[in-house]
């Protein structure tokens, strides 16, 4: 019903820019499919975008006053299951009562209504699952057994099963459980990383990822859920550690994690795509305790990779899958949605490529396998993948080329100048490329309108221009680039910090009448100011003459003056003589 993820769709505006390290969000959009995205509105209580924590993962910093609420109801009736999942970091220890609205609060509801789905710092430092029924009846919930510890993260699952029981599990273990002897719960409106109305009555910390489900997953399901959870943010799992494909010594394919398999119990979970491109189903051979877990390696879903045989296949996508079995799940199908991404190269030149040795897709130590399509996706059935066994798509026609890869970009300060800088691994049919700049990440200005791009290629391009008069202070850059049809996308937006670096000079000094300055700015009058040394302002006449601006005073008393420039924060003063 509900799934956000720090990783993507967050944004500082509503969907439109890209948030940036250390800039807020208002808006965090849901990939569940149901557009449930959550919004903040109100400036001072947006959560914080930070880049770079668990396993290089960015999350949304909360403090305590700040949070953002899902768009709307969840849609899931009182009389139904559901299940929570957080992904968290909290740094200071905030706890509560039972029966309260005291501690902190990393999730609540949006309004004090007697519908409660709600998890908070409890008195004891444990962890605390707080419900109450339509009714108000039932407060209470299952704790954790686990003593908070700030500065670690953590995974919990809230659990409502419904007429059975309420469960909590924290990093993938069940820590408690109680009976549900109450009435309709339904779920509401959720406030994440804070109570419903008390000021600073949130969360410190950080959170990475909340899904919402409305059912109870079954312990297959849990398994595959946990393993991607310890995949994407370098968690170790105590029990079920089924993927190790994460691991730095299996190549770190922590990315879009999702699997098949049966639990010991009997249940089963066949069919499987989570957010990435790949879809497994159908497994001719599955028992309990097997399952077969993939990832990807991060890199972008595009071509011009050419370490292939070159024979059979020219190219392939940088994109490479790993797969982790256990047991043996027999044979699967493979599907591949390579909707928006592979463009004009859709047909039978395509091939399922399976590296087995781990040396590499270029001596087809399998046989290259071919597909069927429907609409953008090509399936392959019957594959009988093996545990460590990579796989990704080749190409067999280099007239179809894979489509264009943006490797980077940069954006430098270089004195009082931004370099920016970009590269393609491949292009395809890309017109031109666009620079586009911004002083608070929301409303945009382009800048240079047209950098040629290559048309199609299979070669790696390197792009720079340079922003000559760029804002003083703090300023964004993205990289907008558009298709000879039309079709355009943007590239990640970058922070820069200009803090100009310049030695005010006047020349000739002393002079007799007028004298040059030298500046990397835009002036205008107001800008200039000379002062005798009373501390008079003395008129003065400014004229532009290309970067130089000729300064002539209106009273022509010989003496020594101060001249003052000042530009946004930016300001010098020298002595100026006068004849």
């Amino acid at each position: 019903k509900l799934w956000l993820r720090s990783g993507s769709g967050t944004f500082s505006d509503l969907g439109v820019t890209n948030a940036v390290n250390a800039g807020t969000i208002r808006q965090w959009n849901d990939f569940s499919g149901n557009n449930n995205h959550a919004i903040q509105n109100t400036a001072g209580n947006r959560p914080i975008y930070r880049t770079g924590q668990d396993n290089g993962r960015p999350a949304l910093e909360f403090t305590g006053d700040t949070f953002i609420d899902a768009s709307s109801a969840l849609g899931i009736s009182g009389n139904s299951s559901a299940t929570y999942l957080i992904v968290f970091r909290d740094t200071q220890i905030g706890p509560g009562g039972l029966s309260d609205g005291a501690g902190h609060y990393i999730l609540d509801r949006t309004t004090a209504t007697n519908e409660l789905y709600s998890f908070k710092h409890l008195t004891g430092n444990v962890y605390y699952y707080q419900k109450r029924d339509n009714a108000g009846g039932g407060l209470g919930g299952p704790t954790s057994t686990t003593t908070i510890t700030t500065g670690t993260s953590k995974w919990v699952e809230m659990v409502r099963n419904r007429g059975v029981n309420y469960r909590l599990y924290f990093n993938g273990v069940q820590e408690s459980s109680i009976p549900d002897g109450n009435g309709n719960t339904t779920p509401p409106q959720p406030r994440i990383g804070r109570h419903t109305n008390t000021t600073n009555g949130g969360l410190r910390g950080f959170i990475y990822e909340f899904i919402i489900y409305s059912a109870t997953l079954n312990e297959a399901q849990r398994i595959v859920l946990n393993n991607n959870i310890a995949a994407q943010y370098g968690y170790s799992l105590s029990a079920n550690d089924l993927y190790t494909m994460d691991d730095s010594g299996n190549g770190n394919f922590d990315f879009e994690v999702a699997g098949i398999g049966q639990a010991t119990d009997g249940s089963r979970h066949i069919d499987a795509k989570g957010s990435g491109a790949v879809r497994m189903w159908n497994p001719s051979a599955l028992a309990n305790g097997e399952f077969l877990i993939w990832g990807h390696n991060g890199l972008d879903f595009s071509g011009g990779n050419t370490s292939v045989d070159g024979v059979v296949i020219q190219e392939r996508l940088n994109r490479v899958w790993r797969v982790g079995e256990t047991g043996d799940v027999g044979t699967v199908s493979i599907s591949i949605d390579l909707a928006g991404t592979l463009g004009t190269a859709l047909g039978s030149n395509l091939r399922l490529l399976i590296d087995r040795d781990g040396d590499g897709f270029a001596d087809n130590d399998v046989a290259p396998i071919a597909g069927s399509f429907s609409g953008t996706t090509i399936t392959f059935s019957g594959v009988n993948l093996q545990g460590g066994d990579r796989f990704t798509i080749g190409n067999t026609n280099i007239a179809l080329p894979l489509p264009i890869e943006l490797v980077s970009f940069n954006a430098e300060v270089i004195q009082n100048e931004v370099m920016l800088k970009w590269t393609t691994a491949s292009e395809l049919n890309n017109d031109y490329f666009t620079i586009q700049r911004s002083k608070t990440g929301e409303e945009w200005e382009t800048i240079i309108d047209k950098i040629k791009g290559a048309g199609t290629t299979t070669e790696t391009r390197h792009y720079q221009t340079l922003d000559g008069m760029p804002h003083p202070g703090v300023s964004y850059y993205r990289l907008k680039q558009t298709d000879e049809d039309g079709q355009f996308s943007y590239s990640s937006v970058k922070r820069v910090d200009v803090v100009p670096v310049y030695q005010l000079k006047a020349f000739p000094n002393p002079t007799k009448d007028k004298f040059t300055i030298t500046t990397g700015f835009e002036l205008d009058k107001s800008n200039v100011k000379l002062m005798n040394l009373l501390g008079q302002e003395v008129p003065v006449v400014l004229r532009a003459e290309g970067v130089f601006y000729e300064v002539k005073p209106q009273s022509l008393v010989p003496g020594v003056y101060i001249l003052h420039v000042k530009k946004g924060f930016w300001a010098q003063s020298i002595k100026v003589i006068i004849e």
